[in-house]
């Protein structure tokens, strides 16, 4: 057992210590952890802290025991790591992300499972909606898993929506992929996606956190959650994103840390998509398909993936007339029912079925189930 990170551990703990007041006590402290847990009130009060951080941080490290803090991380299989800045010449060094060293408020401890491999590769943040459209889905089913596929490591916060298919499609790819949670990693949150962390774990993939076991999912850590999944990755991309969502703060943070932001165009009359329609008009590069985001990485589409590369765009080809009325009616997000088709086309329901399986045949269109349909 190391002292410094046995420690820093323990420190981390005190939720009263925000990561930069801690950069800011190790510094006066000489770097030395267990000086820093060990000092005295009176010490503490000549930092520079306020009076009452300095009571309320008492108090916390008094409730504190390192050794069974440090017991806990044995327990739940989790691993740690510290920045580099807070590691002193005696401590073995860590694989702290490069990525996030270089951002303004890193986090100084980070606890995992699972592997470090993606560090070896260039990543892409994925963040989204969490009440996302069927066109949000399958945009980034078919996107990421070809992103994935050119061994570039897909980073989200493992949410319900966007996230968890984001997660789902580098997994199809049978490639790692990076949750990070806002939470301590002795729970899965959400917890319907249990599944999905046991098969990143299968596939070398990684679970992040700056938080400690037993620490839940606060509302006010998912801020803080996000500036590490845009931190890891050389670009953000935001799939689907109300004005009032997380995914622009992602996108925004992303953005004061110097990472290229990108977009994927949505339906102007859809709230999930007034977010990312914002971004692309302030200058986020738009995205249509893989190829968009590959080009930004240096990267060449491989010949079988472009075969099938989605590309974002609604263009009825030379069918017949009933068919391209049904195109026409249709839309890419919003799923239309058969009843309101008919009505719309002015056409006999045996015809308009018949159409419907000849363009489903086709891959034009898509029964998302109960009757209804969208256009591919």
């Amino acid at each position: 057992m190391d002292t410094q990170i046995f420690f820093l551990n323990a420190l981390n703990h005190i939720t009263t210590l925000t990561p930069k007041t801690l950069f800011t006590l190790m510094e006066r402290f000489e770097y030395d952890a267990k000086r820093l847990w060990e000092a005295p009130f009176s010490e503490l009060s000549f930092t520079g802290l306020q009076p009452q951080t300095g009571e309320k941080l008492n108090e916390e490290r008094g409730k504190i025991n390192p050794e069974k803090a440090w017991n806990d991380l044995q327990k739940h299989h989790i691993e740690i790591m510290a920045h580099p800045a807070l590691i002193n010449n005696e401590t073995p060094k860590t694989q702290y992300p490069e990525l996030l060293v270089q951002i303004a408020e890193p986090p100084p401890v980070l606890y995992y499972k699972g592997t470090l491999e993606f560090e070896r590769h260039p990543r892409l943040a994925v963040v989204g909606s969490r009440k996302c459209t069927h066109y949000g889905k399958r945009v980034t089913e078919d996107i990421i898993e070809t992103i994935a596929l050119h061994d570039i490591v897909i980073v989200s916060g493992l949410a319900i929506g966007i996230d968890s298919y984001a997660h789902l499609a580098a997994l199809k790819a049978r490639k790692p992929t990076v949750a990070v949670l806002a939470n301590g990693l002795d729970r899965i949150y959400p917890s319907m996606n249990t599944k999905i962390v046991q098969e990143i774990l299968e596939h070398n993939g990684t679970l992040l956190s700056e938080f400690p076991p037993g620490i839940p999912p606060e509302r006010y850590h998912f801020p803080r959650r996000n500036r590490i999944i845009s931190g890891l990755a050389q670009a953000t991309l935001v799939v689907e994103a109300n004005l009032k969502s997380g995914s622009l703060i992602t996108a925004y943070r992303a953005l004061h840390q110097n990472r290229d932001v990108f977009a994927i165009p949505g339906n102007i009359y859809s709230p999930q998509s007034e977010g990312t329609n914002t971004l692309i008009k302030e200058g986020a590069k738009i995205i249509r398909r893989a190829e968009d985001i590959l080009e930004e990485y240096g990267i060449a589409l491989m010949p079988k993936q472009a075969e099938k590369t989605v590309f974002i765009n609604k263009e009825p080809s030379a069918h017949s007339s009933l068919e391209q009325k049904i195109y026409d009616v249709l839309s890419l997000d919003m799923p239309i029912h058969i009843d309101d088709i008919i009505k719309k086309t002015a056409h006999a329901p045996r015809e308009v079925n018949a159409a419907l399986t000849m363009m489903e045949l086709a891959g034009r269109i898509e029964n998302v189930g109960g009757g209804q349909y969208i256009c591919l």
